[in-house]
């Protein structure tokens, strides 16, 4: 699944994590608007792209 590609892992309390990367992500005016846009898109079924797996390299 990796094969020559640098991967990363990180171990951490899973609460925190989320905590810290959904705040960072939302600090920004910019991206907050986006992030929400992108959650109204989803709950109303609007701008949604299908991605198949089985075409992926």
């Amino acid at each position: 699944m990796f094969k020559n590609k640098e991967i990363e892992i990180a171990v951490c309390e899973a609460g925190q994590s989320e905590e810290d990367e959904t705040t960072y992500l939302l600090k920004s005016p910019a991206n907050r608007e986006r992030l929400l846009k992108a959650i109204e898109n989803v709950a109303h079924e609007r701008n949604l792209v299908t991605v198949k797996l089985d075409g992926l390299p």
